[in-house]
C-alpha cells in the first residue's frame, strides 16, 4: 500500500472555493485509491489517499485531473505538503512537488 497525504493551508477568503474543487476534481482522482479522504478543521485541508501500489500512485500523478488538483492548491492555497509514506523528500514526493 502506498498512502499520498497532501495538507493544505487555504487562503480565508478561498477556503470555501478550495473545498468545492476538491471535491469536483477527487470524484474521478478515486478510481486509482481503496480510501479516499478530505479532513477539514479551522485552517487546514488535508487529502489521504491510500493507493494499491507505487504504479496506481504513478497514474494518479499524470492524470490530468491531478494536474488540476495541484494548480488548484497552488491558486487557492497559501501553503501546501504532499508526503508519500511519511516522507516529504522521497523522489516521487519531489517530482509531485507542483503541488
Amino acid at each position: 500500500m502506498t498512502l499520498l497525504e497532501i495538507a493544505i493551508t487555504p487562503s480565508s477568503e478561498k477556503h470555501v472555493e478550495l473545498i468545492q474543487t476538491l471535491n469536483s476534481l477527487l470524484g474521478h482522482l478515486q478510481q486509482y485509491s481503496s480510501n479516499f479522504n478530505i479532513a477539514k478543521t479551522e485552517n487546514t485541508i488535508s487529502v489521504t489517499a491510500e493507493l494499491k501500489n507505487q504504479e496506481q500512485l504513478d497514474k494518479m500523478g499524470a492524470d490530468h485531473d491531478f494536474a488540476l488538483l495541484c494548480g488548484a492548491i497552488n491558486t487557492l492555497g497559501v501553503k501546501s505538503e504532499l508526503l508519500i509514506n511519511g516522507m516529504k523528500n522521497n523522489k516521487l514526493a519531489l517530482k509531485l512537488k507542483k503541488c
